[in-house]
């Protein structure tokens, strides 16, 4: 249940595709490499659903059921596994900088690595 909250915050991506009809695809694989985990033991539903929710801060996932919505999506519209990725390796870009690090110092946003 705690993990189900944590959805919630910072908001998640509803993230759609076909693979996630199927625990042998590989966003299954890439989601467990990049240190993602479920937040339910609930499995795959049966009339194929075919999206997630996606909390990247607390790097949890859920897999969509028809009439559950367990987090407002980020932007209230769905995208692609392929857009999650690329804003995915964005902020991962970032990880364990302060806040406005995006180089070496704070406000270095305009100047070269």
């Amino acid at each position: 249940m705690e993990d189900l909250q944590k959805l919630k915050e910072y908001g998640c991506f509803l993230v759609c595709d076909d693979d996630f009809t199927n625990y042998d695809s590989d966003i299954f694989k890439w989601l467990k490499s990049n240190g993602f985990r479920a937040a339910s033991k609930s499995g795959i539903w049966g009339g194929g659903c075919n999206w997630a929710f996606i909390n990247m801060y607390n790097k949890i996932y859920i897999l969509g059921r028809p009439g559950v919505g367990y987090a407002s999506p980020i932007n209230n519209h769905a995208i692609t596994i392929e857009e999650f990725k690329t804003i995915y390796e964005i902020y991962k870009k970032y990880e364990g900088k302060e806040l406005f690090v995006f180089h070496k110092e704070r406000f270095d946003y305009d100047r070269q690595k």
